[in-house]
């Protein structure tokens, strides 16, 4: 008996010892450690039109598909291109997609008309990314409808494919101004009717040139007032025009911000103008103004600047690249 429990206890002991090691190598170790994650998107490299990481397609539908995208390209030079992914690795969905349409530069450089239909599996969620030049057309309200109308039906069907499909014919069809969004919830903000656009855009500028006219002709602090704020309003108005398609703002804009102290001086060294500036003073006076020193009233120097941007194209070895364009994060997100 005594034997017995003194065999027990040597058991024991050895065993005990032999666990110590593991044991105290477990307690140092933390509870939850995990493998250091990745701090920056690893952008995959563009393979072709698409990129079916995610394996959502089946080979047939992806053939058909590249070969459709591909037609398109040649018919309008738009650059459509789709990457699924099985996970987003922990990075937001936005950064995750804009960091590879940057990377892969869809889009004709100088035109930006490249877009991106990028899915994520396992976080269940869609981005459709759309380069500058294609913004006036795939708006984020239109990209919204094509996720929510267009996707998500199918994709909570699992009818990956036929989603994923939809979405590239939608695309397409907005890209030429002929998608049918009637009946779609709202769901972005609505452009106004163009007629609606070109009566604003007449008043405005219609406004802004009577200003630009009276500015030409006075004097004093109250020229650098108005110079400034027409400054702002033919700011927002290009903007307003580039976001239509068009870049007669932009053009009007560098127009007045250089030509205005021009031809500023230039007038008021004529005969009408020095009458057209005493007549100014003198309306001043009459409503309790004071007549102003000559010059621009402090206006000094004007300046413009463009910045310059450098491109590259990504293609990651193959024969198919992106073409230099830019995005500006422009797009819609979504889910299923």
């Amino acid at each position: 008996m005594r034997k017995t429990a003194v065999s027990a206890l040597v058991l024991c002991i050895v065993v005990g010892a032999a666990s110590a090691p593991a044991a105290l190598a477990a307690a140092a170790t933390p509870e939850f450690a995990a493998p250091p994650s990745q701090t920056t998107v690893q952008v995959p490299p563009l393979a072709g039109r698409v990129n079916d990481l995610a394996h959502l397609l089946d080979a047939p539908t992806a053939a058909a598909l590249e070969a459709k995208l591909a037609d398109y390209e040649k018919t309008t030079a738009n650059q459509l291109v789709l990457l699924t992914v099985p996970s987003l690795g922990g990075f937001p969905l936005e950064e995750y997609s804009l960091k590879v349409a940057e990377a892969w530069k869809l889009g004709k450089k100088g035109i930006d008309n490249g877009a991106l239909l990028f899915i994520a599996k396992e976080e269940r969620k869609i981005r459709i990314e759309v380069g500058y030049g294609l913004e006036p057309s795939l708006t984020d309200a239109v990209t919204s409808f094509i996720i929510r109308d267009k996707m998500t039906p199918r994709f909570q069907a699992g009818d990956y494919q036929g989603g994923i499909t939809a979405a590239f014919e939608a695309m397409m069809q907005a890209a030429e101004g002929k998608l049918d969004m009637k009946g779609a919830e709202g769901g972005g903000r609505k452009q106004l009717p163009p007629f609606l656009f070109v009566l604003f855009a007449l008043l405005g500028y219609g406004f802004m040139g009577m200003f630009t006219w009276f500015g030409l002709f006075m004097k004093g602090g109250g020229t650098t007032i108005i110079y400034l704020m027409l400054l702002v309003g033919y700011g927002l108005a290009g903007s307003a025009l580039n976001i239509r398609g068009t870049k007669i703002g932009y053009a009007l804009f560098f127009a007045f911000a250089l030509g205005f102290p021009v031809a500023k001086i230039i007038v008021g060294k004529t005969a009408f103008g020095k009458k057209q500036a005493k007549k100014f003073a003198a309306m001043a006076v009459s409503h309790g103004g004071s007549g102003a020193s000559s010059g621009l009233g402090g206006l000094r120097t004007y300046s413009s600047h463009s910045s310059s941007s450098h491109s590259s194209s990504g293609g990651g070895g193959s024969s198919f690249s992106g073409g230099g364009g830019h995005f500006g994060g422009g797009g819609a997100s979504g889910g299923w």
